[in-house]
């Protein structure tokens, strides 16, 4: 839901809430350290009640946007305003680690600049609007500074996705369009 590659979660109780909970683990070992209520404009969302909601790119703009239905049945719709994660930004803002698409919109592959301040390796991960894992790549030796990462996207359908990169404990993330 975040964009970092992760299952979260989000939960609607009985009383007309809708929670965020954040996975903290892994999609093996998912960690939930709190929740948060889904916001709309500012203001917890508080249906009537018996809510029932579904997660669906509504708009196909890449971002996770959430229909929900209640007791009386009336539908809405919230379109996602997706802005990132704060441990994410503060990380590549500490460490000067980042990864940006070198073109975008992108065709039949994936170009990414990634920023290694040290050199190092990193290990490249991309992913669907669905969260599904659809390709991955090491870039090993990584020299200072700049450096251009190629991931093969022919096998993959035209979309939005997102590159998590990692190297040890930095993690950057970027959106990505790949056209026909």
């Amino acid at each position: 839901m975040n964009g970092d590659g992760k299952k979260d979660l989000i939960m609607g109780e009985s009383n007309g809430q809708i929670y965020y909970y954040e996975n903290t683990g892994t999609d093996e070992a998912p960690a939930f350290s709190g929740f948060e209520a889904v916001q709309s404009n500012g203001s917890p969302l508080d249906l009537y009640t018996g809510t029932r909601l579904a997660v669906n790119d509504w708009d196909e703009d890449g971002t996770p946007d959430l229909i929900v239905s209640d007791f009386d049945g009336f539908v809405y719709i919230y379109m996602a305003d997706l802005t990132g994660t704060a441990d994410e930004s503060s990380a590549q803002i500490q460490t000067g680690f980042a990864v940006t698409p070198a073109v975008n919109p992108a065709r039949g592959l994936l170009n990414i600049t990634v920023q290694a301040p040290l050199g190092g390796n990193a290990a490249l991960r991309v992913f669907d609007a669905c969260g599904r894992q659809v390709a991955s790549t090491d870039a090993s030796s990584l020299s200072e500074g700049a450096n251009l990462v190629t991931i093969d996207a022919a096998s993959l359908a035209t979309g939005v996705y997102t590159v998590v990169a990692t190297s040890g404990s930095d993690v950057s993330s970027c959106r990505m369009v790949l056209t026909d």
